[in-house]
C-alpha cells in the first residue's frame, strides 16, 4: 500500500510541476478534464488513492504530458503449482550423498542486490549442479540471455534446463532450439524427449539421485523436453 502511495505522489508532483510551468490554474485543468476543482485538488495533492489510470491518462493529456507505465521484477515470484509440482517429481528421486535446495539465491557481487535464484541446485560433496525448469517458453532469446546471464555470475560445475514437454514448447524448441545451441560453457549434450529428466536421474544415480531399478519405469504423466545440443547433464 505504502508503495501505491508513494506512485500516485510521484504522478502528482509531475502534474504540479507541469501545471505551475504552463501557467495553468486547477479549475482551467478540471474544466478540460469533466472533473470538479476539488477532484482534481486532490489528485495533485496525491491525496486520492483511488486515481485510476483513465484519470491520469485524461489529466495527462490536458498538460501536455504523456504517461508511460512499466513493471519491473521484484523478488521472487509465486510459482504455480504445476511448476512446483515437476520440480518435485526430479527432487523427490534425490538421496544420500546427494541434496538439494531450491530456491537458492545467487550470491551476491559488490554489495549490489541480488534477487535472482536458482529453482533448484543438487549437491554432492563440492560439486553443484544448478536447475532451471521452464514451464512455457514464450521468448527464447530472453530465455537464453537470462540464463546465460545466471551461469555467468554464479558458474556450476554443472547445468540442467528442463523444459515441460507441451504443444507450445515442442514448437517452439523444433523452430528456435537452434537459439540454445552450444550455449557459453555447455559443451555437454542432453538426450531430448523426456529423457531430459531422466538423463539427471542416470548421471547421478551413483552418487544417490534417481537410483530406480529399469522394471519400474514407467510413463510420467508430464514428460521434459530438453533443446538439442543446450542442456548439460550432471556428469
Amino acid at each position: 500500500m505504502r508503495r501505491t502511495h508513494r506512485q500516485i505522489a510521484e504522478v502528482a508532483g509531475e502534474f504540479l510541476e507541469r501545471r505551475l510551468t504552463t501557467n495553468l490554474s486547477q479549475e482551467q485543468i478540471a474544466t478540460t478534464c469533466g472533473i470538479s476543482r476539488k477532484h482534481y485538488g486532490q489528485i495533485e495533492r496525491g491525496s486520492l488513492p483511488t486515481l485510476t489510470i483513465a484519470e491520469m491518462n485524461h489529466i495527462a493529456g490536458a498538460l501536455g504530458l504523456v504517461p508511460s507505465i512499466r513493471v519491473y521484477p521484484d523478488g521472487v515470484p509465486i510459482r504455480d503449482v504445476g511448476h512446483a509440482t515437476k520440480l518435485r517429481r526430479l527432487l523427490e528421486t534425490a538421496s544420500q550423498p546427494v541434496t538439494f535446495r531450491i530456491e537458492v539465491p545467487l550470491p551476491v557481487v559488490d554489495g549490489r542486490p541480488e534477487r535472482r535464484a536458482w529453482d533448484a541446485v543438487l549437491f554432492r560433496g563440492r560439486e553443484r549442479c544448478v536447475i532451471e525448469l521452464e514451464m512455457r517458453l514464450r521468448d527464447v532469446q530472453a530465455v537464453r540471455r537470462r540464463l546465460d546471464l545466471k551461469r555467468r555470475d554464479d558458474p556450476a560445475e554443472s547445468f540442467v534446463l528442463l523444459v515441460a514437454d507441451t504443444r507450445l514448447n515442442r514448437r517452439v524448441l523444433a523452430e528456435y532450439g537452434a537459439l540454445f545451441a552450444r550455449s557459453a560453457k555447455a559443451p555437454a549434450h542432453a538426450d531430448s524427449g523426456d529423457a531430459g529428466g531422466r538423463k539427471v536421474a542416470a548421471d547421478w544415480a551413483t552418487a544417490g539421485l534417481g537410483a530406480r531399478p529399469s522394471s519400474h519405469r514407467q510413463k510420467p504423466p508430464q514428460r521434459w523436453r530438453a533443446p538439442p545440443e543446450a542442456c548439460p547433464t550432471c556428469r
